[in-house]
């Protein structure tokens, strides 16, 4: 077979993909999406899902709610702007494609945006700052479409009833129109499809202003049916940051209350600077900056166990010696870094073991630095404590969680009917930070108190083993530790269940409008494919985005049964005649020359963007050569503002003082000349010869 004829018959899937597709949602009542971007090789990818009930075409079964891929395609970027427009050149190839095709004419259905955005219901995204954002602007592009619907309605119903009103109206609304582009003259100079956007704008604010009256008459409850529109975030990213939010809080804790905090595991680099500083006078802002960028804690000692036994690179690390699979700390997955840290509790001894084992492999006797920093880690106190803390949280919260919302079994629940879960959630808690001697009184059943689904232990042997410890005494603070952690997970878990609040959208809506918007309850959807298409493209890197998109949604969305059941000869005859026109087209050259114009633009401007930089700056080095430092203090304090400004902006131009507070620190003039008449007597002081501080802070000084 022939590379064309297999690019033919990608697209043939495609396009009876878009037919299936727009049957699909001319026969729903309502429907939901989702999307999600990636970037690979440095372009961005976007994936468009919907959610609605569909027929089963194998067999006779009732409608069930089904995830529908729309598309996998480039994109210039990632923001919401650009989304929103991929979704509506999406939406408007697939109705096209939908309602001139046989089969929509056959069966004398039609689909547009319009009707597209009348029976969207909602979104599911995840909790990105610019998903939201696109979601609203979601909300708004349907709130204007149906309000204009209602408007044109109300026009066409004038039409007949008071046509000498609307003349009337239509009369004075174009010449508005003429008089905002400077008279007749202008208007009557301008050819007909050069008038058609004044006129289309005119009629669409006409109907829009008619509709504001029609949608305050409304009975409350088509009302709201017509404005209904849910967000909701994915459950797993929710547990995701509840897991940063707990550890936060818990690295915060020691600070708080004067306990020695977990040891600093610095890289190489890092751990000379601080090295050197033990020994010699080393420069204190490179030793200040190796601590700051430094870490320490449960978190990252998972993160170094993952890296040595489960690395992404699998010719690095200790994969092959290591006990079993570690979890896959080096990608995102859910839970890995706590199930590394249950992993690195449960088997502490062995995994001790095993380093001093490859220690004795080694010809000079001696662990690599990634190596000796787990083994550090692994014997200092209060990082197993933090460990044990990630692992107590992943068996009482997260395990049971995912198991209510992810596990087999759960595919069918809409996440919008998970606001009483989240509440048990956030209940339970709260319970144990009030009580959490529920977990340390060890029993055979105390997984039920504990527990959040009250069901078994998920790793028994890994909660045995911190209680061991516990009891031992080598985990102190363990529990207040805990308690910090729970705290700062349930403050995350209140903000990432924002929709669920008591008096929302969601708590007030009816069963029937819930079902009606059914939504999945995780991302995984988008993600999943989203990494299906980063796999294909580095396995088959001579495979588009458009075929593997059309490949995808073909086997995904279940066409082949869909085309089985309901086509006939001339569909099949359609959709050849179809794939060849999109063939030759060019679609795939046009998107990719649309990204490499994007790039081109954002380097020019980036590019003047520099130069006006370099420019400016040295126009403000040219005023700054001609003026000279000031040290009478009598002068200094007779200075305009303006003056004060420029002087310390000199000295910080000279560069012998670093820590000048930034202007945005230095509110008034009084602070400037404070600040300013202690860096001169710190420049004369220099002149002179005496030695200096470096690591003076000009605010508290002048504060003091």
């Amino acid at each position: 077979m022939s590379r064309r004829t297999v690019s033919r018959a990608l697209i043939e899937g495609g396009v009876a993909t878009s037919i299936q597709l727009g049957h699909e949602i001319s026969q729903a009542n309502g429907l939901t999406i989702s999307g999600d971007g990636t970037t690979h090789k440095n372009v961005n990818y976007e994936l468009r899902i919907i959610e609605l009930k569909t027929p089963s075409y194998t067999a006779a079964s009732p409608q069930k709610h089904h995830a529908r891929v729309i598309s996998v395609s480039s994109s210039i970027n990632h923001t919401s702007e650009t989304q929103i427009s991929g979704w509506k050149e999406e939406i408007s190839h697939l109705s096209s494609t939908f309602s001139q095709s046989p089969f929509a004419k056959c069966s004398g259905l039609s689909l547009d945006i319009d009707s597209f955005l009348k029976k969207l219901k909602g979104m599911h995204t995840d909790h990105a700052s610019d998903q939201k954002k696109t979601c609203r602007l979601w909300k708004e592009w349907k709130h204007r479409v149906i309000c204009a619907s209602y408007g044109f309605e109300h026009i066409e119903k004038m039409k007949c009833d008071a046509p000498i009103d609307l003349c009337a109206i239509l009369l004075q609304a174009t010449q508005e129109i003429i008089n905002s582009l400077g008279g007749s003259k202008k208007w009557d100079a301008l050819d007909v499809d050069s008038c058609r956007p004044y006129v289309t704008e005119m009629m669409e604010g006409l109907a829009l202003r008619f509709s504001e009256g029609i949608l305050a008459a409304l009975p409350d409850e088509e009302h709201r049916s017509v404005e209904l529109f849910f967000w909701a975030g994915c459950s797993m990213h929710k547990e995701l940051n509840s897991v940063k939010g707990g550890n936060v809080a818990m690295m915060k804790w020691w600070v708080d209350n004067g306990v020695p905090t977990p040891v600093l595991l610095a890289n190489k680099d890092n751990a000379a600077t601080i090295q050197l500083a033990e020994m010699v006078d080393a420069s204190a802002a490179a030793v200040r900056r190796a601590f700051e960028v430094s870490s320490r804690g449960g978190v990252k000692v998972a993160s170094i166990a993952g890296a040595l036994f489960n690395h992404k690179d699998d010719k690095k690390g200790n994969v092959k010696g290591a006990l079993k699979k570690f979890p896959d700390t080096s990608n995102t997955r859910y839970h890995s870094h706590c199930d590394a840290a249950t992993e690195l509790i449960k088997y502490l001894k062995h995994y001790l073991d095993f380093l001093d084992f490859i220690r004795s492999n080694k010809t000079n006797a001696h662990l690599n630095h990634m190596e000796e920093n787990l083994d550090k880690a692994l014997r200092d106190t209060a990082t197993l404590v933090e460990l044990a803390a990630l692992t107590l949280y992943s068996q009482l919260i997260m395990k049971p969680y995912m198991c209510l919302v992810r596990a087999p079994g759960t595919e069918d629940l809409n996440v919008l009917d998970l606001g009483p879960l989240h509440d048990d959630l956030k209940n339970h808690i709260k319970t144990i930070i009030n009580q959490p001697s529920v977990i340390f009184n060890f029993h055979p059943d105390s997984y039920l108190c504990a527990a959040f689904d009250k069901k078994p232990w998920d790793d028994l042997l890994a909660i045995q083993a911190i209680i061991d410890m516990h009891n031992a005494g080598t985990l102190p603070h363990l529990i207040e530790v805990f308690v910090a952690f729970l705290g700062g997970a349930l403050e995350t878990w209140e903000r990432f269940t924002e929709e669920f609040a008591a008096g929302g959208l969601i708590a007030s809506s009816s069963a029937e409008e819930r079902q009606l918007a059914a939504m999945p309850t995780t991302n995984d959807a988008n993600e999943g494919m989203l990494g299906m298409w980063r796999r294909h493209s580095r396995d088959k890197p001579s495979l588009t985005v458009g075929h593997f998109s059309n490949q995808a949604a073909f086997a995904r969305n279940e066409t082949q049964d869909f085309m089985n059941a309901l086509f006939v000869d001339e569909d099949h005859a359609h959709i050849r005649k179809e794939a060849r026109r999109i063939d030759a087209s060019g679609i795939e050259k046009h998107r990719r020359d649309a990204v490499i114009q994007y790039k081109k633009t954002v380097a020019e401007e980036n590019h003047k963007k520099e130069e006006e930089h370099h420019a400016k700056k040295a126009s403000v080095a040219e005023y700054f050569s001609v003026l000279e430092i000031v040290v009478d203090g009598a002068l200094l304090n007779t200075m305009l503002d303006q003056s004060i400004k420029d002087q310390l902006e000199l000295h910080r131009c000279l560069g012998e003082e670093k820590t000048i507070p930034k202007k945005t620190h230095l509110s008034s003039k009084h602070a400037r000349l404070q600040v300013l008449l202690l860096v001169v007597d710190r420049y004369e002081a220099r002149r002179r010869g005496e030695s200096l501080d470096d690591e003076v802070n000009f605010l508290d000084l002048i504060n003091s």
